[in-house]
């Protein structure tokens, strides 16, 4: 598709007309008018929304791009991401996490998973292979 062709599609599909009279007006298939359409959110039910919500990172402040209908983003990349959670882990919502007690070392702790039995990987080690360490 040249940028004469694109910015026609553009043009004729804000203007209201569907894709199987832009396809024949401009001589292109049909599935290139719909792909192009939908890839540039111009699907009928995306015309005349625009993104009045800004985002920006938690972390950095880094304003966000997304797409309609998905789910926005709260971060930019990971690094903020791991970054902000590893600096406000007293908000994480714990209603899923249950209450354990170590085989080991008989010290309570909270888990998301029903089969953990062990706070850590060093009790795991002296339950499963000794005390002493043999």
């Amino acid at each position: 598709m040249t940028n004469e062709e694109k910015s026609a599609v553009r043009q004729l599909r804000l203007a209201g007309i569907n894709y199987t009279q832009i396809a024949e007006k401009l001589g292109l298939p049909e599935g290139t008018v719909k792909s192009f359409c939908s890839r540039n959110q111009l699907r009928s039910a995306d015309i005349g929304k625009t993104d009045s919500v800004s985002q920006s990172c938690k972390q950095c402040g880094k304003s966000l791009h997304y797409i309609l209908k998905k789910k926005p983003k709260q971060f930019c990349s990971d690094q903020c991401r791991l970054k902000w959670w590893n600096e406000h882990r007293g908000e994480v919502n714990k209603k899923g996490a249950a209450k354990q007690v170590c085989l080991a070392c008989g010290r309570e702790f909270q888990t998301y998973s029903v089969d953990r039995k062990y706070c850590c990987h060093a009790c795991y080690i002296s339950d499963r292979f000794g005390k002493a360490g043999t």
